[in-house]
């Protein structure tokens, strides 16, 4: 059961309304982010080791260098990949808290509900983990690092999360809330030093 024929709905940069809006980022620099395309040698249906490996990568661009294995971003998901495995993985808050006390870390995490929740998390510099799903047997995660708002007639709004889709290197994707897949949990992550 597919609930969309568009896949998940995610939506490129260039594709998105015109128009006025607010909008939230996290701050980071420049970074090549890990795809699923890259690892399809080694693991298979691992976007939750993608996932975590873009969660690794985000931390690492403002200031958590250690947290990369050899500097090396393909070995990083090789150690990633070792404890989150292949999928479909449910559940990977876990698994990357295991992963970074291993580099040294404490990752805390806790669940987000609301679409607020998630905009403060940014504000506050926190990435976000989002499950996806669009049937019953296909499920996808994916990072949020932004969000916008458009005012629409009247007095609706259109939400958009900024994401990092796994399937692409970059984080000038949207997933516009509430079409063509449902958002099953959302997870907000903040590292501090062991």
């Amino acid at each position: 059961m597919i609930l969309s024929d568009k896949g998940f709905g995610f939506i490129n940069l260039k594709d998105m309304p015109s128009g006025e809006y607010s909008f939230g980022n996290l701050k980071y620099t420049n970074t090549s982010w890990a795809a699923t395309k890259d690892y399809k040698h080694m693991a298979k249906n691992h976007c939750g080791a993608v996932f975590v490996t873009n969660l690794v990568l985000y931390f690492a661009s403002i200031g958590y260098s250690n947290l990369i294995v050899d500097k090396s971003k393909d070995n990083t998901f090789a150690a990633v990949h070792r404890i989150v495995g292949n999928g479909p993985v449910i559940t990977v808050a876990r698994k990357a808290k295991e992963y970074f006390y291993e580099r040294g870390y404490t990752l805390e995490y806790s669940r987000v509900v609301s679409l607020e929740d998630i905009k403060e998390a940014i504000s506050d510099n926190q990435p976000l983990g989002v499950l996806l799903t669009n049937g019953i047997f296909s499920w996808h995660w994916i990072m949020v690092v932004g969000w916008r708002q458009y005012k629409s007639i009247g007095d609706s709004e259109e939400n958009y999360l900024r994401i990092i889709d796994s399937w692409n290197q970059t984080a000038d994707r949207f997933y516009k809330v509430g079409s063509d897949s449902i958002l099953w949990s959302t997870t907000k992550y903040r590292l501090s030093p062991l």
